[in-house]
């Protein structure tokens, strides 16, 4: 549930709703117009990726075992598809995030960001980042 705060600001109040911040689980992907976070990513690959559409704003985040680069790519699909009409127009940006573990990650790595890329119908706008 959302708690409402009073802040002191001058002479009026206003009330002032935080963001929802959703966590995203290790083998899973989730959805949020507000904020996401993981943790530990410990040899994981995660990407997340945020959409403004005019008004709109949409957000995922993946974090999976680089084994599950199928079910990651599907579930990539699954969230972006949630959104797919804003999409084409919007300005999306993305970050991959994986471990510097060799060669056999770094081409899953890129499998997905290619994939996303293609899902989203938007070429290079995936920033890699390893960590």
């Amino acid at each position: 549930m959302i708690q409402s705060y009073y802040i002191k600001t001058g002479l009026d109040d206003r009330p002032y709703t935080p963001p929802t911040v959703v966590p995203v689980r290790m083998n899973d992907g989730k959805y949020s117009p507000e904020g996401l976070t993981t943790r530990g990513l410990n040899g994981c690959i995660a990407l997340i990726s945020r959409t403004k559409n005019g008004i709109s704003h949409h957000g995922i985040m993946t974090h999976y075992t680089p084994t599950n680069t199928h079910r990651h790519i599907a579930k990539i699909e699954e969230l972006l598809a949630s959104y797919a009409d804003d999409l084409p127009e919007g300005d999306t940006k993305a970050v991959l995030l994986y471990p510097q573990m060799g060669a056999s990650v770094d081409e899953l790595a890129r499998k997905v960001k290619k994939q996303f890329e293609r899902l989203s119908h938007q070429e290079g706008i995936v920033s890699i980042l390893r960590v």
